[in-house]
């Protein structure tokens, strides 16, 4: 089962010590990682189809990553193949802002939804521009 990391706090802040203590938890989550967080009112994420404790990314990601909120992935396939495009977190602008979401389970029924394309490493799995970027 995937595990999921949060921090929320009232000025922006680093988790340059919680994360790589949670990507020890990567051996039994092997099939990917994902770490959001936002610049100012725009959400940004970075993830890989990888295990996170073996990726220099995940790690340059830790010291990029400063914000009020944070969320972090790393992932168990159960459901769907070990690709970027299933790693959280997930991001949708709507109502002129963006938003940011992981979970633990699986979406059924959004296979061939048109928006679930979604682009390789960065932004947007569900973007309102079908992944083409901004």
């Amino acid at each position: 089962m995937c595990d999921l990391f949060a921090m929320s706090c009232n000025d922006e802040d680093r988790a340059t010590r919680s994360l790589p203590i949670f990507s020890e938890y990567a051996s039994r989550n092997p099939d990917g990682w994902g770490i959001g967080w936002f610049e100012g009112n725009s959400a940004v994420v970075h993830r890989a189809a990888c295990r996170a404790d073996w990726d220099d990314a995940f790690f340059d990601s830790i010291d990029e990553a400063r914000s009020h909120n944070l969320i972090a992935h790393i992932r168990y396939a159960t459901q769907g193949e070990p690709n970027d495009c299933n790693c959280h977190p997930f991001t949708r602008h709507h109502n002129g802002r963006d938003w940011m979401l992981a979970h633990n389970g699986w979406v059924t029924g959004a296979g061939g939804h048109p928006m679930a394309r979604g682009r390789y490493r960065f932004r947007d799995n569900f973007s309102s521009n079908n992944g083409q970027g901004k």
